[in-house]
Formats: C-alpha cells, sequence, structure tokens
C-alpha cells in the first residue's frame, strides 16, 4: 500500500469523526466500515445510494468489499485489505472468534495500517 494514502487512512480513522459499522462500507446514516473510511473520506470516491440504507463505490454496486479504483489509486493488494494474515474487514465486523476477540475498534485497525503499510 502506499505510505502517503496508509497514513491518510490511520489519521482518519482515529479522527472520531466517523461512526463505525459493520457489514457494508457505508450506510445511509453515514456510519462505515474502515474500508468506507478509505474509499470516502481518503480517495474521496464518488458513491451513490443503493436501494434504502447502502452505499455503493463503483458501477457494480459493490457495497462491502474495496472497488477496483480503490485498490489502484491506495496500492492494497486484497478487496478486503489483509494485514498480519487477517482481512480487515473481519477485524472490522467480527474480529478473532477463535481468540474470543470482539470486533476491533477504528484505533486498533488504524494501529495495524499504521505498523503494517507496507504489508497491505
Amino acid at each position: 500500500m502506499k505510505k502517503s494514502i496508509a497514513m491518510k487512512w490511520v489519521a482518519e480513522l482515529r479522527s472520531g469523526k466517523h461512526r463505525q459499522a459493520r457489514g457494508s462500507l457505508k450506510f445511509a446514516d453515514g456510519s462505515m466500515c474502515c474500508l468506507g473510511v478509505l474509499c470516502a473520506n481518503v480517495l474521496k470516491l464518488p458513491h451513490k445510494k443503493d436501494g434504502e440504507d447502502l452505499y455503493y463505490f463503483d458501477f457494480e454496486s459493490e457495497t462491502n468489499i474495496l472497488p477496483e479504483e480503490a485498490m489502484i489509486l491506495s496500492g492494497i493488494q486484497t478487496y478486503h485489505g489483509k494485514v498480519c494474515g487477517e482481512y480487515l474487514t473481519n477485524l472490522n465486523d467480527i474480529g478473532l472468534p477463535a481468540e474470543n476477540l470482539d470486533p476491533f475498534t477504528f484505533d486498533e485497525i488504524a494501529d495495524l495500517i499504521q505498523i503494517n503499510w507496507k504489508d497491505l
């Protein structure tokens, strides 16, 4: 992943400006998962409302993984953002159930991104 993008993402996740959501990039109430913060607030990708609850960031109406454009602009290697062998989507949404860890907060995810940005 590109360091400049990663550090902007870390700052956005730690800013306290975003309500964390689970299961989709962005909801109509403005809440987002960690990847939604990357798409909407760091990369500033255009997005459209999909039905009543969700927003999508590409022409295929994808609402829960990174669109291709986000991967290209950020340099991130996977649709789910993989760090330390775990997908950011899973860490955001369900945590690590096998280890009895709840879903990660934006601050915890930011810590992982800051340390492991080269591997994303």
